[in-house]
């Protein structure tokens, strides 16, 4: 059982304005965004708890969601009345790697269903919104919950935090919690304690390896390591953080995306029971000099099967049949022979019995080797998503330049033979 990492982020990215109290140009806006969007396209997380974001008057994140791209989305309500207004606890998720399955919201108050509700005393009103995902790669659900603590640290807001988490309908989902806790992450604080005693545990001190501390808060201001880590990522017991880091990311020593600095730490997870198929090529395959005509890989023999014997049979030996529709993670190990003459050489995974690029969703080529190199191999891995149960798909491989060349059952015991593994990711 392999596992994959999931990287997570709780971010700070103070509300947007084009005319800061300050009167630094620095912190508006305009400015902050595109470095914003450095930060976040150098960690590529894919998921992140915000607070204090925008959607009105400035489109805020609606300004991040569109320089992160079309595979990101948002989810979240204001927190003035469960509408657009205000500032709200947004969560976004890259959907390359997360399902949305279901959220929701909720307030800090004694009555935590009534939008805008502040019974607790609070200096502002403080929310929660919640979402359950499904991991692409390895199929497992689990809750994120992020919020933004007020600065009274009151004992009421987490315990309406831990009643709503109790409360949740898929209670053996493990749960995530992101937030601006405006109070530090250290035992002996009454915030950080009644999370603990509820049974989360802070990534910071559990992580395999945690980067410098700073105090999170910065003020677009040169950070601190003596100052209070007042942003965290909390989690239920079994999970497994393997880092946890403070990004002090800014451009020129002065221009910063927030006054907060994002805290960042990446789980390990395990791929539970998957349905997988691996086919390997036990003999070499001469592949011919062709710029138009792909060879079909006829493979070999069946090394894994752990879902239904269907998908393949040695009767259609280059004919792979999707049995589930929905994602499924493919790897491709690739092992070329030596031939210094060769310019390009792919390998390709084609929906149909026609190969054509339209229909390629996997595709691996290898540069000119230089003379004398050794043998070309690699694995490359992408989630695909089969719209129908029982497509058809074929593994093929071409070389456009030189003499014919093999495709290997292995050069040595370092060197695995060309193989295929796919796995559904599907419920």
């Amino acid at each position: 059982m392999g596992t994959t990492p999931l990287k997570v982020m709780s971010f700070n990215v103070r509300w947007a304005t084009e005319s800061p109290s300050s009167g630094n140009a620095y912190e508006k806006w305009s400015v902050r965004r595109p470095i914003l969007n450095n930060l976040l396209e150098a960690q590529a997380p894919h998921l992140i708890g915000t607070q204090e974001g925008l959607r009105t008057p400035i489109a805020q994140l609606d300004n991040i969601i569109a320089d992160l791209g079309p595979t990101w989305a948002l989810y979240g309500v204001g927190r003035d009345s469960g509408t657009t207004a205000g500032e709200h606890m947004a969560i976004l998720y890259d959907t390359r790697r997360l399902a949305l399955l279901t959220g929701g919201n909720f307030w800090l108050s004694g009555t935590p269903t009534t939008a805008g509700s502040n019974t607790l005393g609070l200096q502002y009103v403080r929310m929660c919104t919640w979402a359950r995902f499904r991991d692409r790669l390895t199929g497992r659900t689990f809750y994120h919950y992020n919020t933004h603590i007020d600065f009274n640290d009151h004992p009421g807001q987490v315990a309406v935090i831990t009643a709503q988490i109790a409360a949740r309908s898929v209670t053996t989902d493990p749960v995530i919690i992101t937030g601006d806790m405006n109070t530090p992450g250290t035992a002996g604080n009454d915030t950080w304690d009644a999370f603990y005693d509820a049974g989360f545990r802070d990534s910071w001190f559990t992580a395999d390896v945690t980067g410098t501390k700073y105090g999170t808060f910065n003020g677009y201001a040169t950070p601190s390591t003596s100052g209070n880590r007042i942003d965290w990522i909390l989690g239920s017991p079994s999970w497994h953080w393997s880092t946890a880091a403070i990004d002090t990311y800014n451009e020129g020593g002065t221009a910063w995306a927030s006054d907060h600095m994002p805290v960042v730490s990446t789980m390990d997870l395990e791929v539970p029971n998957p349905k997988t198929l691996k086919l390997i090529r036990s003999t070499n395959l001469s592949i011919a000099n062709s710029t138009t005509t792909p060879t079909e890989i006829p493979w070999s023999s069946v090394e894994v099967n752990t879902g239904p014997s269907s998908w393949w049979s040695s009767g259609a030996a280059s004919q792979i049949v999707m049995p589930y529709a929905g994602p499924y993670l493919v790897t491709m190990q690739t092992c070329w022979a030596t031939d210094a003459n060769v310019a390009r050489r792919h390998m390709r995974l084609s929906k149909t019995t026609t190969v054509s690029d339209a229909n390629t969703v996997l595709a691996t080529a290898w540069p000119n080797p230089a003379s004398g190199e050794p043998a070309r191999h690699g694995t490359h891995t992408q989630v695909i998503n089969v719209a129908t149960a029982g497509d058809i798909y074929k593994m093929t491989a071409m070389q456009n330049s030189g003499a014919a060349l093999n495709l290997t059952a292995g050069v040595n015991s370092a060197i695995q033979p060309a193989s295929i593994s796919i796995t559904y990711l599907g419920d």
